[in-house]
Order: structure tokens, then C-alpha cells, then sequence
């Protein structure tokens, strides 16, 4: 089970413009630009329950319609996926009360290996008078 980054180096952090909804989406942009730049394309951004909210809560000033009509997962970049996990730490910065938003290219340091395809067995022997067959999925 994965338990957190197991190396760091290269890893840049960059405080976000603001903790309001229009500012974290600004901060996510940014950031994808900043990959672009370095020639990789972001495939994830990690953000916590709470800022979510506040990104999907945001509203026009003026008209009072929100900004992010269908939520953030439909205003991210074509090819970035959005990961909501409530692991991601929310008692940062000065007031603790800043989260981490992170958004990277994870796709390309993650493998996969399958040693064999999907099983999957049910008992032999099922009960007659109730339904007691039993099903156990394996994937090795």
C-alpha cells in the first residue's frame, strides 16, 4: 500500500494566490503551465474535500452565478484527472488553516504488474435452501 512520496527531488512547491475558489483555480492553472514548461503534461491534481468546495462554491461577483459551472473536474485542463482526498493536509501556513493543492504528472513514475489476469472462483457446493454461494475475486 502506497504511503506517501518516496522521493522528493525536483519536487517544486509554490504558495497558491489565495485560499478563495477563483485563486485555487488560478493557483491549479498555473501550475499546469508550469509543467508545460518543463515539456511534461500534469495528468492529476490532489485536493482536499474542503477546497474543492470552495472552488466548486465560487461565485461571480456581479450575477451570482457560479464560476465553475458542472464543478472543477470539468474545468481542468483535456488529460487531468481530479483525485479528492481528505489526506491532504489543511493546518498550513501561518494561520493553519492553508492546504496543499498538488498536481503533477504521476502516471509516468507508476507501473503496474499483473502476474496473472483477474480470477474469479465461487464455492462448489452453494446452500439449497438459502443462497449461500460464496465468490472471492483475486488479482495477483
Amino acid at each position: 500500500m502506497p504511503t506517501g512520496v518516496l522521493n522528493a527531488a525536483g519536487i517544486n512547491a509554490e504558495a497558491v494566490d489565495g485560499q478563495t475558489g477563483e485563486a485555487l483555480f488560478e493557483s491549479i492553472l498555473k501550475a499546469c503551465n508550469r509543467l508545460a514548461q518543463k515539456f511534461e503534461k500534469p495528468d492529476t491534481c490532489v485536493i482536499a474535500p474542503r477546497d474543492l468546495v470552495r472552488v466548486d462554491l465560487a461565485k461571480a461577483s456581479g450575477s451570482g452565478a457560479y464560476l465553475f459551472e458542472g464543478g472543477l473536474a470539468q474545468h481542468l485542463p483535456s488529460g487531468v484527472d481530479l483525485v479528492v482526498d481528505g489526506n491532504v493536509p489543511t493546518s498550513l501556513g501561518a494561520g493553519a488553516n492553508e492546504s496543499a493543492v498538488i498536481v503533477g504528472n504521476f502516471r509516468r513514475g507508476l507501473y503496474y504488474f499483473n502476474r496473472q489476469a483477474p480470477t474469479l472462483d465461487s464455492s462448489r457446493f452453494p446452500g439449497r435452501q438459502e443462497d449461500l454461494t460464496s465468490f472471492r475475486g483475486v488479482v495477483r
